[in-house]
């Protein structure tokens, strides 16, 4: 099977090689530019003579973030292949994600990740051109790729590359975050995915062929010196959503809206009454809550409606500021058995497994609810005294097996953020809207 799928990548590649070097002759290029194969006569034969010489032998290395693979993680997989590798290596990698920084260096061609499907194998991390490296100088953007090859003749298929970095906002600089970058010639990547915010995917040198992927950024979202062809891709541009939603910010509410009813409308199974309440803006959520001063509580419904039975979702409270990192957050997913999962998890950096932790601050009645597409956190928030606001965090992502996956980078995930004022029961969203209370 590995030396199947690989001579279909070797045959994919040179039929983009020869659509390149037509589509270059008929618009007169000069022949520097088809200096790879000479595809006038023997296919195997460059333009200097020599007969090219492809792979030999085969190797299949396993990948299991669990344990049932050679290895548990990527890059170790690729520090065992030999450096001057003249095999075919097909690297499997078992569904799962994989949070760790991979590079493929120049001196290992003719490699292939071969995941289970984009939406459950991904390879993520989170650095921004503004971080420190180890020599302690910023890492700038190219450094800041979650993925980086320098090979020749490497190969993906079906599997999704992610730097999990926010999204900055106006004005910001130093947050350029580059999922994959590509700087070996002749690659060839089939049903992959490609997550970002700023500068997605660095198609940096050399001829590759993109067939049917999917690439989500914004700015420079697809950058770099590469002479590239792409087949079929689907393309999320960030920012055209953005302006969209700001342009008409009343159809980017109403969406949220038309698929659940107002909070106001609603009645819990238990008649329980809340005083205050907000239809979330994104992400099709709606928070109820009672503030309690003159014992500091805080008393919160969560809802989430439209969630699949493979999904976790998610509300929290960030006591420093608006934003992912520091929010104290409650994760809830249903099991496949029908009972729910709900416990407590700090969040302390991005790229976080969601992994069960004591919060900040003391929590009490904690429970969950899953009926009909919709999920129902309940919890009792002791706050500090004199508190008059807090900031809120909402979200929710994929579950695969009892791993908790990665949130998407869309809008509407990265502006699940704001505030309550718990004085007046308004709240804000992270772009400076005032959602009125709904008693």
């Amino acid at each position: 099977m590995a030396s199947s799928n690989y001579n279909y990548s070797l045959f994919a590649i040179y039929t983009f090689l020869s659509l390149l070097d037509a589509s270059l002759k008929a618009s007169g290029a000069s022949p520097h530019y088809r200096k790879f194969i000479n595809l006038e006569s023997n296919s195997n034969t460059t333009n200097h003579g020599h007969k090219w010489v492809g792979p030999s032998g085969h190797r299949l290395i396993t990948v299991d973030v669990n344990g049932f693979g050679d290895f548990r993680s990527v890059q170790a997989a690729v520090d065992s292949v030999t450096p001057g590798n003249q095999k075919n290596v097909v690297i499997q990698i078992s569904a799962g994600y994989y949070m760790e920084k991979v590079v493929v260096p120049a001196s290992k061609p003719y490699i292939t990740f071969q995941g289970t499907g984009k939406e459950v194998t991904v390879i993520e991390w989170h650095d921004r051109a503004s971080d420190r490296g180890p020599d302690g100088q910023q890492l700038r953007t190219y450094q800041t790729a979650s993925v980086s090859v320098f090979a020749n003749y490497f190969s993906a298929r079906n599997i999704s590359f992610k730097n999990t970095a926010p999204a900055p906002m106006p004005g910001m600089h130093g947050w350029q975050a580059v999922a994959f970058r590509i700087s070996g010639d002749k690659a060839y990547f089939s049903g992959c995915g490609f997550y970002g915010a700023q500068d997605t995917l660095c198609d940096d040198a050399g001829r590759h062929y993109f067939k049917e992927c999917y690439i989500e950024g914004s700015i420079d979202f697809i950058f770099g010196n590469g002479r590239s062809m792409y087949k079929n891709l689907v393309f999320f541009f960030c920012l055209l959503v953005m302006i969209t939603c700001f342009l008409v910010p009343s159809l980017a509410l109403s969406t949220t809206s038309s698929h659940g009813s107002s909070c106001s409308d609603f009645v819990f199974p238990n008649d329980q009454v809340f005083a205050s309440c907000t239809d979330l803006p994104y992400l099709d959520s709606f928070l109820h809550w009672t503030h309690n001063a003159s014992s500091s509580t805080l008393h919160i419904a969560y809802r989430h409606t439209q969630v699949s039975s493979s999904a976790w979702v998610a509300w929290g409270i960030n006591p420093t500021m608006i934003g992912m990192i520091g929010t104290q957050a409650i994760i809830a997913y249903p099991k496949p058995d029908g009972t729910v999962v709900v416990f407590t998890s700090p969040i302390s950096r991005y790229g976080t497994r969601l992994r069960e932790g004591n919060l900040s601050f003391p929590v009490s009645d904690l429970s969950a609810s899953y009926f009909d597409n919709e999920m129902v956190i309940f919890v009792v928030i002791e706050l500090p005294e004199n508190t008059t606001s807090v900031n809120h965090v909402w979200q929710h992502g994929p579950v695969y097996g009892t791993n908790l996956g990665m949130h998407q980078v869309s809008r509407n995930h990265l502006q699940s953020m704001g505030a309550l004022d718990l004085s007046s029961g308004q709240a804000s969203t992270s772009d400076g809207v005032k959602i009125f209370r709904r008693n």
